[in-house]
């Protein structure tokens, strides 16, 4: 058990993210993409989706998931927009070390 990939999904204009992912490195094979989901499908379809700001268009919560093979084993959301605490690298991680735990045996 390996990630394949670490997908970053953001409401932001899909040029914007198209920029900032080559800016990063995160095109092409790349295991980390920057997705944009400008029209909130999937915030909506996960219920994360906050409103919007005054003339900002919208926005989401931030959230982390650990998905195999299409299916949603665990979601993580953070209590304020501004926080990253179970959401952060280190947190999911760890999660990902319970959910298989013989994976770095």
């Amino acid at each position: 058990m390996g990630v394949d990939k670490v997908l970053c999904v953001t409401v932001e204009d899909p040029a914007k993210v198209a920029e900032l992912a080559t800016k990063l490195g995160a095109s092409g094979e790349s295991r980390v993409e920057l997705l944009a989901d400008r029209n909130c499908g999937l915030v909506r379809l996960l219920g994360l989706e906050i409103g919007t700001l005054e003339g900002a268009g919208p926005k989401c919560q931030r959230y982390a998931a650990v998905v195999e093979d299409g299916v949603l084993l665990k979601l993580r959301v953070e209590s304020a927009p501004a926080d990253l605490k179970v959401t952060d690298a280190k947190s999911m991680i760890a999660l990902w070390k319970c959910i298989y735990p013989n994976a770095c045996a």
